[in-house]
């Protein structure tokens, strides 16, 4: 839906962290699908998702929405049908939040790779470790899963650079 509309959303988090990196990818549950974009991009996305039926998930009056959208943070909708969740941001965090990502390093951050037969672009292990932790850590830690998905990550057979992620997660923000 959105790579119609000239959007290359970079999924993350949930089925396709399973898909790639447990070893048994129905161990990790998920509950939506995560999505980055560029952040010229998420009013664009936001569009094509409402033409598609998506509803927001938070109730917010439209100017306040487009003001959250339009500062790259996460928009949160329900597919038309109610079936599943689909969230897609600029930022792993809001941006008073003291650890956050630059977008300008998604572009160098991307690898191709393959889920479920198609090629599409994924997050660098590293990126993907240091994204995670931002995420987790912005909201506590709630889900233990997610400590779960960084052990999936160092496992021994990812290859993960400790000496690359540390090198990302100095950059400013």
């Amino acid at each position: 839906m959105l790579e119609n509309g000239g959007i290359h959303p970079v999924p993350w988090k949930g089925p396709v962290l399973a898909a790639t990196y447990y070893s048994d990818p129905p161990q990790r549950p998920f509950g939506d699908l995560d999505f980055l974009v560029k952040p010229d991009e998420m009013p664009l996305a936001v569009e094509i998702m409402t033409r598609n039926g998506h509803v927001p998930a938070d109730r917010l009056e439209p100017r306040v929405l487009d003001l959250f959208i339009k500062a790259g943070n996460a928009y949160v909708s329900r597919s038309a049908g109610g079936d599943f969740w689909v969230d897609v941001s600029s930022r792993p965090a809001l941006p008073f939040f003291p650890l956050r990502v630059n977008p300008a390093w998604l572009p160098d951050a991307l690898a191709p790779g393959e889920i479920f037969g198609r090629r599409i672009n994924l997050l660098r292990p590293e990126h993907l470790f240091v994204m995670l932790c931002i995420h987790g850590n912005f909201h506590a830690w709630e889900h233990l899963i997610w400590l779960s998905d960084l052990c999936a990550l160092i496992a021994p057979k990812n290859r993960l650079a400790a000496d690359r992620v540390m090198d990302i997660a100095s950059q400013p923000g």
